[in-house]
């Protein structure tokens, strides 16, 4: 895997959480903050995205899974409870990122070959503190799911 290593700052969001399953809920997330953002004509201030589950599929049961889709704004930011807008500070560090090109489909894979194959020889070690971040880098309207990019963050720590 062609894994690259960067440290992040801290960055303030809005974002939008839904529950359920994760290919399910994540589709619906994003729907609340591009909806606010039109709503509010806030195209040119918008600089990022990230995505991201708040817990592991493996031990969660589907239904309880959390799935919070953030946008980063220029400028400050309120929430917004009317439009289901809330406002997080995500936090920065050390991340192992992998560029996927592709469906949006193979993301849960990729991460776990990021942390079952990639991670054990890496010489890193997880942080389990922050999570897993999906970084979207193209937009799905303007291209073919088989051109869609995603940079996927795996979070990195210190030895336990």
């Amino acid at each position: 895997m062609d894994v690259r290593i960067e440290t992040l700052p801290a960055v303030e969001v809005v974002y939008c959480r839904r529950v359920g399953p994760y290919n399910e809920m994540a589709p619906q997330a994003w729907m609340a903050p591009w909806a606010w953002v039109r709503a509010h004509d806030l195209y040119g201030r918008v600089r990022g995205n990230f995505g991201f589950g708040l817990d592991d599929p493996r031990t969660t049961p589907p239904e309880r899974l959390r799935y919070d889709a953030c946008l980063v704004l220029d400028g400050e930011v309120t929430p917004d409870a009317d439009a289901g807008i809330e406002v997080q500070t995500l936090p920065g560090g050390r991340y192992a990122i992998y560029t996927l090109k592709g469906p949006y489909g193979q993301i849960s894979k990729v991460f776990g070959d990021l942390r079952n194959d990639w991670l054990p020889g890496s010489g890193e070690w997880l942080d389990p503190t922050r999570p897993f971040l999906e970084v979207y880098l193209n937009n799905p309207d303007d291209v073919p799911e088989s051109e869609y990019l995603t940079d996927l963050h795996l979070p990195l720590g210190a030895a336990p």
